[in-house]
C-alpha cells in the first residue's frame, strides 16, 4: 500500500492491523506491505461457505424479481382486463425463466466451490 500522505503511514497501518483482512502489515517507512499467505484448508472451507451464501442471495433476488412480476400480471388483470388464461402463461413463462436462471446460479455457485476448494 503506498500511501500518499507519508505522515499518515502510521494510521494507515494500524486501520489494516485492526481489519479483519486476515493479514500483518509491515512497515518499510515509505510504503505498507501486506503479505498474503496461501490459502489453508480451513479458509478454503470457509471461503466456501461465503461463496454459498451469496449465491442464496442471488437466489433471493431472483424471486423477490418474480414476485414483484406475478404481482403486476395480477393487477393488470384487475384493472386492465387482462384474461386469466393469459396470465396464467405469463406467470408460467416467468417461472420457467426463474427455473433456467436459478440453474444457471447454482451451476456458477458449484463452479466456484470448486475452484477455491481445489489446492
Amino acid at each position: 500500500v503506498d500511501v500518499y500522505d507519508k505522515s499518515a503511514l502510521g494510521d494507515v497501518e494500524k486501520g489494516l492491523l485492526l481489519s479483519d483482512i486476515g493479514m500483518t502489515p509491515s512497515n518499510d517507512g515509505s510504503v505498507i506491505r501486506l503479505n498474503v499467505p496461501l490459502l489453508t484448508k480451513e479458509r478454503r472451507v470457509e471461503l466456501a461457505k461465503t461463496a454459498r451464501g451469496i449465491g442464496e442471495e442471488g437466489k433471493t433476488a431472483l424471486r423477490n424479481v418474480r414476485r414483484a412480476a406475478i404481482d403486476k400480471i395480477k393487477k393488470a388483470v384487475k384493472t386492465a382486463g387482462v384474461s386469466e388464461d393469459e396470465s396464467k402463461e405469463k406467470e408460467a413463462a416467468i417461472d420457467k425463466k426463474l427455473k433456467k436462471y436459478e440453474a444457471e446460479l447454482d451451476e456458477a455457485v458449484a463452479t466456484r466451490e470448486k475452484e477455491i476448494t481445489t489446492m
